[in-house]
Protein backbone atom coordinates (compact mmCIF):
# COMPACT_ATOMS: atom_id res chain seq x y z
CA UNK A 1 0.00 0.00 0.00
CA UNK A 2 1.04 3.23 -1.04
CA UNK A 3 0.45 5.10 2.08
CA UNK A 4 2.82 2.57 4.00
CA UNK A 5 5.51 4.73 1.98
CA UNK A 6 3.97 8.24 1.81
CA UNK A 7 1.80 11.12 3.20
CA UNK A 8 -1.16 11.68 0.97
CA UNK A 9 -3.12 14.99 1.05
CA UNK A 10 -5.59 16.38 -1.55
CA UNK A 11 -7.43 19.94 -2.78
CA UNK A 12 -10.39 20.66 -4.68
CA UNK A 13 -8.44 22.67 -7.18
CA UNK A 14 -5.50 25.26 -6.93
CA UNK A 15 -7.41 28.31 -6.09
CA UNK A 16 -8.87 26.70 -3.19
CA UNK A 17 -5.69 25.01 -1.75
CA UNK A 18 -3.96 28.96 -1.87
CA UNK A 19 -6.81 29.73 0.19
CA UNK A 20 -6.10 26.63 2.38
CA UNK A 21 -2.37 28.13 3.17
CA UNK A 22 -3.09 31.10 3.74
CA UNK A 23 -5.32 30.23 6.96
CA UNK A 24 -2.33 28.07 8.67
CA UNK A 25 -2.55 28.64 12.46
CA UNK A 26 0.52 28.17 14.65
CA UNK A 27 -0.84 27.19 17.72
CA UNK A 28 -4.07 25.59 17.15
CA UNK A 29 -6.31 24.91 19.93
CA UNK A 30 -9.73 24.41 21.62
CA UNK A 31 -12.06 21.43 20.12
CA UNK A 32 -15.62 21.49 19.78
CA UNK A 33 -16.94 18.04 18.88
CA UNK A 34 -20.59 16.82 18.41
CA UNK A 35 -22.20 12.84 18.04
CA UNK A 36 -25.77 12.88 18.17
CA UNK A 37 -26.28 9.29 17.71
CA UNK A 38 -24.61 7.86 20.42
CA UNK A 39 -27.57 6.37 22.61
CA UNK A 40 -30.03 5.19 19.90
CA UNK A 41 -32.24 7.19 16.77
CA UNK A 42 -35.51 5.99 18.19
CA UNK A 43 -37.34 9.56 18.49
CA UNK A 44 -35.45 10.87 15.20
CA UNK A 45 -38.18 11.18 12.78
CA UNK A 46 -36.41 9.61 9.40
CA UNK A 47 -38.37 11.37 6.41
CA UNK A 48 -37.26 14.21 3.79
CA UNK A 49 -33.84 13.90 2.53
CA UNK A 50 -32.73 11.85 4.91
CA UNK A 51 -34.72 8.98 4.41
CA UNK A 52 -34.37 9.81 0.51
CA UNK A 53 -30.64 9.73 0.56
CA UNK A 54 -29.80 7.38 3.40
CA UNK A 55 -32.86 5.35 3.77
CA UNK A 56 -32.11 4.44 7.63
CA UNK A 57 -30.26 5.72 10.39
CA UNK A 58 -28.18 3.18 12.52
CA UNK A 59 -26.96 4.26 16.31
CA UNK A 60 -23.37 5.05 16.43
CA UNK A 61 -22.70 4.00 20.21
CA UNK A 62 -18.83 4.22 19.46
CA UNK A 63 -18.91 7.85 18.95
CA UNK A 64 -19.65 8.60 22.76
CA UNK A 65 -16.16 6.39 23.26
CA UNK A 66 -14.33 8.73 20.82
CA UNK A 67 -15.36 12.11 21.33
CA UNK A 68 -14.71 11.34 25.20
CA UNK A 69 -10.95 9.71 24.40
CA UNK A 70 -10.43 12.73 21.74
CA UNK A 71 -11.51 15.58 24.56
CA UNK A 72 -8.94 13.70 26.53
CA UNK A 73 -6.40 14.87 24.52
CA UNK A 74 -7.84 18.05 24.58
CA UNK A 75 -7.53 18.26 28.09
CA UNK A 76 -3.90 17.15 28.67
CA UNK A 77 -1.75 20.28 30.02
CA UNK A 78 1.53 19.61 27.78
CA UNK A 79 3.28 22.66 27.51
CA UNK A 80 3.52 25.43 29.53
CA UNK A 81 0.56 27.38 28.03
CA UNK A 82 -2.16 24.97 28.63
CA UNK A 83 -1.20 25.22 32.96
CA UNK A 84 -1.99 28.78 32.40
CA UNK A 85 -4.90 28.63 29.90
CA UNK A 86 -6.04 25.24 29.86
CA UNK A 87 -7.56 24.05 26.18
CA UNK A 88 -11.33 24.71 25.42
CA UNK A 89 -12.94 21.40 25.42
CA UNK A 90 -16.74 21.10 24.34
CA UNK A 91 -17.98 18.03 23.24
CA UNK A 92 -22.17 17.74 22.48
CA UNK A 93 -24.04 14.12 22.92
CA UNK A 94 -27.15 12.89 21.60
CA UNK A 95 -29.95 15.44 21.49
CA UNK A 96 -27.37 18.34 22.41
CA UNK A 97 -25.62 17.75 19.47
CA UNK A 98 -28.53 19.58 17.30
CA UNK A 99 -28.21 22.16 14.10
CA UNK A 100 -29.55 24.93 16.95
CA UNK A 101 -26.36 24.40 18.88
CA UNK A 102 -24.09 23.99 16.15
CA UNK A 103 -25.32 27.23 14.57
CA UNK A 104 -25.14 29.04 17.85
CA UNK A 105 -21.67 28.42 19.41
CA UNK A 106 -18.73 30.87 18.73
CA UNK A 107 -17.10 28.16 16.23
CA UNK A 108 -14.57 31.24 15.80
CA UNK A 109 -13.20 29.70 19.41
CA UNK A 110 -12.38 26.34 17.94
CA UNK A 111 -9.43 25.50 15.77
CA UNK A 112 -10.87 21.76 15.80
CA UNK A 113 -13.88 20.96 14.94
CA UNK A 114 -15.48 17.21 14.90
CA UNK A 115 -18.52 15.83 13.76
CA UNK A 116 -19.23 11.69 14.38
CA UNK A 117 -22.48 11.29 12.78
CA UNK A 118 -24.65 10.76 9.34
CA UNK A 119 -24.06 12.69 6.27
CA UNK A 120 -25.67 12.12 2.97
CA UNK A 121 -24.78 13.25 -0.30
CA UNK A 122 -27.08 14.57 -3.27
CA UNK A 123 -25.28 14.52 -6.62
CA UNK A 124 -27.03 15.68 -8.73
CA UNK A 125 -28.03 18.81 -6.56
CA UNK A 126 -24.83 19.31 -4.08
CA UNK A 127 -26.15 22.15 -2.12
CA UNK A 128 -29.00 19.56 -0.66
CA UNK A 129 -26.07 17.86 0.70
CA UNK A 130 -26.12 17.38 4.09
CA UNK A 131 -24.82 16.40 7.78
CA UNK A 132 -27.78 14.80 10.27
CA UNK A 133 -27.74 15.93 13.90
CA UNK A 134 -30.80 16.94 16.03
CA UNK A 135 -33.52 19.93 15.30
CA UNK A 136 -36.01 21.90 17.01
CA UNK A 137 -38.69 19.78 15.36
CA UNK A 138 -39.50 16.61 16.41
CA UNK A 139 -42.11 15.92 13.57
CA UNK A 140 -39.55 17.53 10.86
CA UNK A 141 -36.07 15.77 10.34
CA UNK A 142 -35.08 18.17 8.24
CA UNK A 143 -34.88 21.12 10.77
CA UNK A 144 -31.79 19.02 11.87
CA UNK A 145 -30.07 18.48 8.71
CA UNK A 146 -26.86 20.82 7.92
CA UNK A 147 -26.88 21.66 4.38
CA UNK A 148 -23.83 22.93 2.49
CA UNK A 149 -25.79 25.68 2.09
CA UNK A 150 -26.06 26.12 5.61
CA UNK A 151 -23.00 25.46 6.11
CA UNK A 152 -21.47 28.58 3.69
CA UNK A 153 -23.35 30.62 6.31
CA UNK A 154 -21.39 29.77 9.16
CA UNK A 155 -18.29 31.38 10.48
CA UNK A 156 -15.70 29.46 11.61
CA UNK A 157 -11.55 29.82 12.27
CA UNK A 158 -10.91 26.29 12.02
CA UNK A 159 -7.30 24.55 11.58
CA UNK A 160 -9.46 21.12 11.17
CA UNK A 161 -12.53 20.08 10.50
CA UNK A 162 -12.80 16.10 10.45
CA UNK A 163 -16.29 14.70 9.12
CA UNK A 164 -16.16 11.51 10.69
CA UNK A 165 -19.36 10.27 8.38
CA UNK A 166 -20.36 8.62 5.39
CA UNK A 167 -18.95 10.18 1.94
CA UNK A 168 -18.80 13.26 2.96
CA UNK A 169 -15.54 13.49 0.46
CA UNK A 170 -18.17 13.38 -2.63
CA UNK A 171 -19.91 15.54 -4.63
CA UNK A 172 -20.25 17.40 -8.32
CA UNK A 173 -17.24 17.85 -10.72
CA UNK A 174 -17.31 21.18 -12.24
CA UNK A 175 -14.67 22.18 -14.87
CA UNK A 176 -12.26 24.21 -13.63
CA UNK A 177 -13.73 24.40 -10.21
CA UNK A 178 -12.76 21.03 -8.64
CA UNK A 179 -15.45 18.84 -6.35
CA UNK A 180 -18.23 21.09 -5.13
CA UNK A 181 -19.81 19.83 -1.95
CA UNK A 182 -19.31 19.31 1.92
CA UNK A 183 -15.18 20.08 1.34
CA UNK A 184 -15.52 23.80 -0.79
CA UNK A 185 -18.49 25.00 1.57
CA UNK A 186 -16.06 24.16 4.69
CA UNK A 187 -13.34 25.91 3.25
CA UNK A 188 -15.40 28.96 2.49
CA UNK A 189 -16.85 29.21 6.23
CA UNK A 190 -13.37 29.44 7.39
CA UNK A 191 -11.75 25.80 7.59
CA UNK A 192 -8.37 25.57 6.47
CA UNK A 193 -7.93 21.72 6.46
CA UNK A 194 -10.76 18.82 6.24
CA UNK A 195 -10.76 14.79 6.80
CA UNK A 196 -13.42 13.38 5.29
CA UNK A 197 -14.41 10.00 3.79
CA UNK A 198 -15.20 8.44 0.41
CA UNK A 199 -17.82 5.99 1.10
CA UNK A 200 -19.77 4.84 4.14
CA UNK A 201 -17.70 3.63 6.66
CA UNK A 202 -18.89 1.14 9.92
CA UNK A 203 -18.83 2.69 13.70
CA UNK A 204 -15.72 0.29 15.60
CA UNK A 205 -13.10 0.88 12.98
CA UNK A 206 -13.87 4.49 12.41
CA UNK A 207 -13.56 5.32 16.30
CA UNK A 208 -10.05 3.54 16.41
CA UNK A 209 -8.40 5.28 13.35
CA UNK A 210 -10.01 8.98 14.86
CA UNK A 211 -8.76 8.56 18.24
CA UNK A 212 -4.90 7.52 16.82
CA UNK A 213 -5.38 10.18 14.34
CA UNK A 214 -5.65 13.03 17.13
CA UNK A 215 -3.04 11.18 19.13
CA UNK A 216 -0.71 11.76 16.68
CA UNK A 217 -1.40 15.10 16.29
CA UNK A 218 -0.99 15.78 19.92
CA UNK A 219 2.25 14.43 19.43
CA UNK A 220 3.28 17.21 17.01
CA UNK A 221 2.95 15.20 13.54
CA UNK A 222 1.25 17.04 10.81
CA UNK A 223 -2.02 16.37 9.58
CA UNK A 224 -1.05 14.36 6.64
CA UNK A 225 1.55 11.97 9.19
CA UNK A 226 -1.15 11.59 11.27
CA UNK A 227 -3.33 10.70 9.05
CA UNK A 228 -0.86 8.05 7.72
CA UNK A 229 0.30 6.55 10.76
CA UNK A 230 -3.47 6.37 11.72
CA UNK A 231 -4.60 4.05 9.11
CA UNK A 232 -0.77 2.36 9.79
CA UNK A 233 -2.07 1.38 13.12
CA UNK A 234 -5.35 -0.20 11.68
CA UNK A 235 -3.36 -1.83 8.34
CA UNK A 236 -1.01 -3.36 10.78
CA UNK A 237 -4.23 -5.09 13.19
CA UNK A 238 -5.41 -8.55 11.94
CA UNK A 239 -9.22 -7.31 12.46
CA UNK A 240 -9.10 -3.51 10.67
CA UNK A 241 -6.49 -4.41 8.13
CA UNK A 242 -8.80 -4.83 5.21
CA UNK A 243 -8.72 -0.76 3.52
CA UNK A 244 -12.37 -1.04 3.65
CA UNK A 245 -11.71 -0.14 7.25
CA UNK A 246 -9.22 2.89 7.11
CA UNK A 247 -9.12 3.93 3.43
CA UNK A 248 -12.39 5.95 3.28
CA UNK A 249 -10.94 8.64 4.83
CA UNK A 250 -8.68 11.48 3.28
CA UNK A 251 -7.15 14.73 4.29
CA UNK A 252 -7.77 17.84 2.11
CA UNK A 253 -5.29 20.38 2.97
CA UNK A 254 -1.84 19.84 4.23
Amino acid sequence: FLIRDYQISYTPSVSVLKRMQERRSDNPRNLLAMAPFNQSIAEFNIAGDVERYVGSLSPLPLTRYETSEISKLFRQRRTFMDFFFPQKTDVFLHKDASKQQLSSSSLQDYSFIHFATHAFVNESNPGFSGIVLWGDDADDPDSGIVYVADIYNLSMNADLVVLGACETGLGTMYRGEGIIGFTRAFIYAGAANLVVSKWRVSDQPTSKLMIHFYEYIKEGYSYSEALQLAKLELLNHPEYAAPVNWAAFILQGR
